[in-house]
């Protein structure tokens, strides 16, 4: 072998070990595909709605849990959430997605008479419906958002919800907040207040997702 050889088979060798790309400098990192991360904030259609089918809403707070006049038959409502997803391109993997609410006020004791505060994904549409109230379920129970009366930030994976809504084009994620147990019957107002669009604590979701 000439000493030209052997140098060039060297400088070969040496080049499959460092893993050296073509002529144009390609390191073969360049395919790598970096996720893209967004928050989406709650979003219309979003309010309480009760077990009467009418729809009640206050786009400041969401009411979950027992309501009415004292010492007569409580209503029960739970919170309808909504966010606009429809900026995530199709056929996109949700690599995460995490919903962080705002627990701003508890009155009575919900969580002892009434358990933790539960998450149904559903699927209700562009306009707020009272029948939201237990129709146009998905899926019960997709986690648990809070099973304390503490007044804070309170967050739940909700990934799989997510990519759910994205591989059925729906455009929007919403949620279903409710109590285990909607009415424990003592007239006694057990409830929990979340913070609704137009406060400054409003629901998120990060989202964090690749094409």
């Amino acid at each position: 072998m000439s000493k030209t050889t052997h140098y060039a088979f060297l400088m070969a060798a040496m080049c499959v070990l460092a893993s050296c790309g073509g002529g144009d400098g390609d390191t073969g990192q360049d395919n790598i595909v970096e996720p893209t991360l967004m928050t989406v904030t709650i979003d219309e259609p979003t309010g309480p709605v009760d077990n009467s089918t009418l729809g009640n809403w206050d786009n400041t707070l969401l009411g979950v849990g027992e309501f009415g006049p004292a010492n007569q038959l409580l209503n029960n409502w739970r919170g309808i959430m909504s966010f606009d997803i429809s900026e995530i391109p199709a056929g996109a993997t949700i690599v995460s997605a995490e919903l962080t609410a705002f627990q701003f006020q508890v009155n009575g004791d919900p969580y002892f008479n009434l358990g933790a505060m539960m998450v149904d994904h559903i699927a209700m549409g562009p306009v707020m419906q009272g029948d939201a109230y237990s129709d146009f379920t998905i899926s019960l129970d997709v986690g648990t958002l809070s099973i304390n009366g503490t007044v804070g930030v309170k967050t739940l994976d909700i990934t799989g919800v997510v990519q759910s809504d994205v591989d059925a084009a729906r455009g929007m994620t919403q949620l279903r907040l409710r109590f285990v147990v909607p009415n424990n019957d003592d007239a006694s107002i057990d409830n929990a207040f979340i913070a609704g669009p137009e406060s400054q604590d409003a629901a998120t979701i990060k989202i964090t997702y690749t094409e």
